[in-house]
């Protein structure tokens, strides 16, 4: 904690802006990965900048409030990307992407840490993520309340994974390698003939949710007990002693 202290007195001290690196990005950005879904040493990094910037009296931004907020947000974000080569240069280190359609039915994106929170522009984002005031755990969290998480095993996956790489190369970025590609639950349950929620997505929400603050070695325990449930649902033998 006396590094960070420390590193807080020095910002305050020179009034600098947050050290970047060789690529351009924010060294806060890299550490992040863009919009991880965080856990473990992750979570407590992010809530370390998050206190070191409300100490230099830095305060977060409201999160978004309801889905029409967040498909305004979605709907700008390729625009911004398109007029602030900086924000554009952050692309790549996206992890949680958010999909709606726009008037004319083409797939639009928006990164969690964007769309998440209520009206920001390229130019704030930009700020308040260098300032370590944006927080991917929390965006996921709220944006969790109206959308789903897509199969990647799925065609209508296929289909926006590569309209993002479509979009991100045009901006010479590829998508990340743990790119997740959410779109809202009502554009979830058309494109797969579900009904209104139930209890089943629920319960993965909270599995979802509490995962998130799991240490590493539970997390790693959670996903091998998960993979040994994959195969005995899909009628594999199970291979356990």
């Amino acid at each position: 904690m006396a590094s960070d202290e420390s590193e807080v007195g020095s910002l305050k001290a020179s009034g600098k802006p947050a050290k970047r690196s060789n690529n351009g990005t924010t060294a806060s950005a890299e550490r992040d990965g863009g919009d991880p879904q965080i856990t473990g040493d992750a979570a407590a990094n992010a809530m370390r900048r998050e206190v070191a910037g409300n100490a230099l009296g830095y305060a977060s931004p409201a999160l978004s409030t309801s889905p029409s907020m967040v498909r305004e947000a979605i709907l700008r974000f390729e625009d911004e990307a398109w007029h602030s080569g900086h924000f554009a240069s952050r692309l790549g280190l996206v992890r949680a992407w958010y999909a709606c359609r726009d008037r004319t039915g083409q797939w639009r994106f928006g990164s969690s840490k964007y769309v998440g929170y209520d009206g920001l522009t390229a130019e704030n984002y930009l700020d308040l993520s260098d300032k370590g005031l944006l927080d991917g755990r929390r965006t996921e969290e709220q944006l969790r309340k109206w959308c789903h998480e897509l199969d990647p095993s799925t065609d209508l996956y296929c289909e926006l994974s590569a309209r993002l790489s479509q979009f991100l190369a045009a901006h010479r970025k590829a998508p990340n390698a743990r790119a997740r590609i959410n779109i809202f639950k009502e554009d979830h349950a058309e494109a797969f003939g579900e009904g209104p929620d139930t209890l089943g997505a629920a319960v993965v929400d909270l599995v979802v949710a509490v995962a998130e603050f799991l240490p590493r070695s539970q997390l790693e325990f959670l996903r091998r007990r998960l993979a040994v449930i994959g195969l005995e649902a899909n009628g594999s033998p199970d291979k356990r002693e």
